[in-house]
């Protein structure tokens, strides 16, 4: 009796300490997890923080590369403002230099809707929508009566031209010689834009070079390209256009112009049928083509451009009216359809 009496103290002395060790280690859980609790938070903080170390010495390195560059550019544009006297004129597409104003880019925008035959007022409602944008249009629709509908017409189907539409009130709007600057000489295919101050004001058929002068402005582009003559200026070739009876009243530059106008300048003129395979074989042995378009991308009625060269994205072109065009690259499927005829422009 007495051993089955200490048997079961002993049982109850192990029962005891396993229960005493079963807290021990739940104590040593709870504290264990406890640990590891803490330390993803503070392995996150010192990596989050050594993140921030590098984004903030990264801003600081960008913005000290950006504040060098400013103190290199400021000195030569500044340099160039203080030199300008009489600005020249000069659609270069190219940066300001010395006292030339880029006539490109003072006008030029990335994208311009394809134009529209409005009426008299659609056009003034167009014109209306663009001012809320566009301070130089506002102002011009505060005065409206006083433009021709052909200026605010234009003006509706190309923002762009709002700086040459503002100014033709001024007496004094012609601007410069019209003559090609140092910029653009510089340039293998220059874009020289018909509503260029230097000549968009002249005198041409029923209205000015700017309005209906794409004509003249294509034979420029493309006789200079070829000869690089500064001589032939869109003003010049207008003028003889208009001596010569190439202009039809109503209608626009008569054909005959692109054709016989560049053999007094020693460039042959050939009038091949429309097919990509043609137009690029002129360009690979160095031609230049103008193309007479129909309705469509570059105009609400007819119009003129030149297409001076080419690549895998498509054809490049120089639109006299239009910047946002000249822009971009053209693919023939496109094309096609909007051209009503060509010529091609070689050196004799």
């Amino acid at each position: 009796m007495a051993g089955f009496v200490i048997v079961c103290l002993l049982l109850a002395m192990n029962v005891v300490l396993l229960l005493e060790l079963h807290l021990q280690v739940r104590r040593l859980d709870r504290d264990l997890d406890q640990v590891m609790g803490r330390m993803p938070g503070q392995v996150t903080g010192q990596v989050a923080g050594q993140m921030t170390d590098q984004r903030t010495d990264q801003m600081a390195d960008n913005q000290t590369s950006a504040d060098s560059q400013k103190e290199q550019e400021l000195p030569w544009e500044s340099g160039a403002k203080e030199n300008v006297s009489s600005p020249t004129y000069g659609s270069s597409g190219a940066e300001v230099k010395e006292n030339i104003v880029d006539y490109v880019k003072l006008c030029g925008l990335d994208e311009v809707d394809m134009p529209i035959d409005r009426d008299p007022e659609e056009v003034l409602v167009c014109l209306e929508e663009l001012s809320q944008s566009n301070d130089q249009v506002a102002e011009i629709y505060k005065k409206h009566s006083q433009y021709p509908d052909k200026m605010l017409k234009a003006l509706a189907n190309n923002p762009e031209m709002a700086d040459f539409v503002k100014n033709s009130l001024n007496p004094d709007k012609s601007r410069g010689k019209a003559e090609f600057s140092a910029l653009e000489k510089e340039q293998d295919y220059p874009l020289f834009l018909q509503w260029d101050p230097r000549w968009g004001y002249e005198e041409y058929g029923d209205d000015n070079i700017g309005l209906s002068g794409c004509g003249p402005t294509c034979v420029s582009m493309a006789m200079y390209y070829l000869l690089r003559d500064d001589s032939v200026t869109p003003k010049t070739v207008a003028e003889y256009g208009m001596d010569n009876g190439y202009y039809v009243s109503g209608t626009g530059t008569a054909w005959a112009l692109l054709k016989e106008f560049p053999l007094n300048y020693g460039i042959s003129v050939e009038e091949p049928s429309v097919s990509e395979r043609v137009m690029k074989d002129a360009l690979d042995r160095g031609s230049v083509i103008i193309c007479s378009m129909s309705e469509g991308d570059f105009t609400a009625g007819g119009h003129f451009v030149v297409i001076y060269d080419y690549d895998r994205d498509g054809f490049l072109i120089n639109d006299s009216n239009c910047v946002a065009r000249s822009k971009k690259k053209w693919d023939f499927s496109r094309l096609e359809w909007q051209i009503r005829h060509m010529w091609v422009y070689d050196i004799m």
